[in-house]
């Protein structure tokens, strides 16, 4: 007798970054207490944890039954990723050297060659933020 079954299988990898921005701010116009500043910069981040998940179940409806597997691995890439960024922005003193601020930017991010895991950086090279909270000036 021949039996059907059905197997679905679901990969999934995380990767958990620790990152070391250092950015150069330029204040360029200021109006009253307002100001505009542009900011040039760059960070290396690397991965500090990684984990590779496979979900594996097979369900047999003539035989009533059904089976499940995972297996989890841990991973890890081996160069850091590097990128730099530019934007541009507002800010408003509130004391002393902190200030309000806002900024809108992009960032590149260059191929760190870790070709065994795909990951948001192979897939988009050029991102977009919008940043906003509290600076310390000095």
């Amino acid at each position: 007798k021949n039996t059907s079954v059905d197997f679905q299988n679901q990969e999934t990898q995380h990767f958990h970054y620790l990152g070391i921005p250092v950015n150069l701010n330029y204040n360029f116009v200021n109006i009253g207490k307002l100001g505009l500043f542009a900011s040039f910069g760059g960070m290396v981040e690397k991965d500090i944890y990684g984990e590779f998940r496979s979900t594996g179940q097979s369900v047999s409806t003539e035989l009533n039954s059904a089976s499940q597997g995972v297996i989890t691995t841990k991973i890890s890439q081996k160069n850091p990723q590097i990128s730099v960024n530019a934007g541009v922005g507002v800010f408003y003193p509130i004391y002393g050297g902190f200030n309000l601020y806002g900024k809108v930017g992009g960032v590149y991010y260059f191929d760190a060659k870790n070709y065994e895991y795909k990951t948001i950086y192979t897939d988009k090279k050029i991102g977009f933020d919008l940043n906003a909270g509290i600076r310390f000036d000095f």
